[in-house]
This record gives structure tokens, C-alpha cells and sequence, in this order.
């Protein structure tokens, strides 16, 4: 069929409309990805927050209920966390000082574990005094 004179179809083509899908799928493909990738770090800091506030709250706690003991000691928190806090001699005195201060000093870690194989970590480490034992 011919077309009138001065008259001009008027449209887009099927190739000109499948372009523009093509566009568009992959701009809303990126930023579905970019999305779901905020998503995820927003979880991971959130993981991450509540570890450090358990790891400080444990720290705060040791040498409160019970006297501090050079060892290692666990256990579990809610929400899939598990403590493991690790109590030292402070390595940064010689014995002699150590021995001539009323009270002693220790190396203090507390490391909050969560995730597959608890793969995930926060540590967090203190200097803390404490009345010297009354044995020693």
C-alpha cells in the first residue's frame, strides 16, 4: 500500500520498542542488584553491631561477679553468638614491677563468634586491674 503524499507514518518500529525493553531490563537488573547488595550489608552491620555491644557488655562484666583468672572461658548468647574471653598476665610489665604494685594487671580479649562455622568475628581487648589475690 502506498502512502498518501504528505503524510508520514508516524510510530516506533518493533526493533526501536525492543530496544528500549533491552534498556530497560538491564538498567532495573543493575539496580535490583545494587539494592539487594545494600540489603545485604545492612544486615552484615547490623550482625555486626549487636557482636560488639555482646563483646563489650562481656567485657564489662568480667572481673565483676567473680574475681578476673588468668584462662579461657565460652559460652553462648541468643541469637546464634557464642563468647570466648581469654585473661592473661599484662605483658608490658616486668615480673619485679608486677610484684611491687598493689594491684595486677591483665591482658583481657573478648571475641564474639556467629555465622556458618562461626566464621564471623569481633574481637575486642582491655587492660584491667584487680585487686591482687590475697594467696600470692
Amino acid at each position: 500500500m502506498r502512502a498518501m503524499p504528505g503524510h508520514r507514518e508516524s510510530g516506533f518500529s518493533l526493533i526501536e520498542v525492543l530496544v528500549a525493553l533491552a534498556i530497560t531490563a538491564s538498567v532495573f537488573l543493575v539496580a535490583s542488584r545494587l539494592y539487594g547488595s545494600a540489603l545485604g550489608a545492612t544486615a552484615r552491620s547490623e550482625q555486626m553491631t549487636q557482636a560488639a555491644l555482646a563483646a563489650e557488655s562481656k567485657l564489662a562484666e568480667l572481673g565483676v561477679a567473680e574475681p578476673l583468672r588468668v584462662g579461657r572461658t565460652e559460652g553462648r548468647l541468643g541469637g546464634g553468638h557464642r563468647w570466648i574471653a581469654e585473661v592473661r598476665d599484662y605483658p608490658g610489665l616486668s615480673p619485679d614491677l608486677q610484684d611491687r604494685l598493689p594491684v595486677r594487671a591483665y591482658d583481657v580479649t573478648v571475641t564474639i563468634a556467629w555465622g556458618a562455622a562461626e566464621a564471623s568475628t569481633v574481637t575486642l581487648r582491655a587492660l584491667k586491674l584487680a585487686p591482687r589475690p590475697r594467696h600470692e
